[in-house]
């Protein structure tokens, strides 16, 4: 629903779907020679290098997008439905763009490729965001504390301030 909106626009937009086992769905767009299905990658680094904007426009499930915290690391703007987004403290407009219909969809990732200040801020906030919250030294630190007070709870220790 939202690739028509933006190719409407600007047609000469690529797409890159990366990951893998697609669907039959998704292979058959690559009928369209300006999309194109990679499959499973061994780095999906390069991917964030050489593009634009990163998209993710989940409607359903659950669990946090590792996906999202990748693109979000590496530097890349991100669009994103707040369903997709979910699990993830972000701020639309601040270190991420959310959208969830296809046409503000379709709007925040053609106001990406047309503003590369607004590519740059999403960016950089994305990245900082990464590095104070989610980098595995300070989960690995949540982690034990959350340990430590559940072993205290277990011990009837945090009930007394010990």
């Amino acid at each position: 629903e939202v690739l028509p909106l933006i190719r409407s626009q600007r047609k000469d937009i690529l797409l890159y779907i990366v990951g893998a086992e697609p669907p039959h769905e998704i292979l058959k767009m690559q009928e369209d020679p300006n999309t194109i299905v990679t499959g499973q990658v061994e780095h999906i680094d390069s991917y964030f290098q050489e593009h634009t904007v990163f998209v993710a426009p989940i409607r359903v499930g659950s669990g946090v997008r590792l996906k999202i915290l990748e693109a979000l690391g590496a530097r890349i703007p991100i669009v994103s439905t707040t369903l997709g987004a979910e699990g993830i403290d972000v701020t639309s407009r601040e270190n991420i763009l959310l959208a969830d219909s296809p046409s503000d969809f379709a709007r925040c990732v053609l106001n990406l490729l047309g503003d590369p200040d607004l590519c740059q801020k999403l960016a950089d906030n994305g990245h900082r965001l990464v590095e104070k919250k989610y980098n595995y030294q300070i989960i690995a630190q949540n982690l034990v504390k959350e340990y430590w007070q559940l072993l205290m709870e277990k011990r009837g220790l945090a009930k007394e301030g010990v």
